[in-house]
C-alpha cells in the first residue's frame, strides 16, 4: 500500500492556522455563554437541537448520533442539563428501552411530553 503525502509547509502553516482559529472562535464562544446563561457550548448544542426537534424531543440514541457522543458522554451531559432543569428525560410509552430527552418548559415554554 503506499504511504499516503504528507503536508507541505504552505499546506501545514494553513492546517494549523484552521485549527487555531476554529479552537479560538469555539473557546471563546463557550466563555460567552457560560458568562450570560450558565450553558457550555456542548450544552447549548444539545439545546439547540433538542429545540429543533420539537415537542416530542429526540430518542436518546438518536441524539448521542447526532453530537457524535458515546451513550455515556450524552448521559453526562443530559445529566447536567436535567439537574438545571433545562431538560427532561421521557419514558418511551411503547418501548421501556427508549427513553427521550425533552427541553423542558424553562427553556421554551413546552409542556407537553411523549405519548
Amino acid at each position: 500500500m503506499a504511504e499516503a503525502p504528507w503536508l507541505n509547509e504552505s499546506e501545514m502553516r494553513t492546517w494549523r492556522l484552521l485549527l487555531n482559529t476554529t479552537t479560538g472562535v469555539l473557546a471563546t464562544l463557550d466563555r460567552e455563554l457560560q458568562a450570560a446563561h450558565g450553558v457550555t457550548l456542548p450544552e447549548y448544542e444539545v439545546l439547540v437541537i433538542l429545540d429543533e426537534a420539537g415537542e416530542v424531543g429526540l430518542r436518546m440514541s438518536d441524539l448521542a448520533g447526532r453530537l457524535h457522543l458515546s451513550p455515556s458522554g450524552l448521559t453526562r451531559r443530559i445529566d447536567s442539563l436535567t439537574k438545571r432543569r433545562l431538560v427532561r428525560r421521557d419514558a418511551c410509552p411503547s418501548d421501556r428501552r427508549v427513553s427521550y430527552a425533552v427541553l423542558t418548559c424553562a427553556v421554551c415554554g413546552r409542556t407537553s411530553s411523549i405519548g
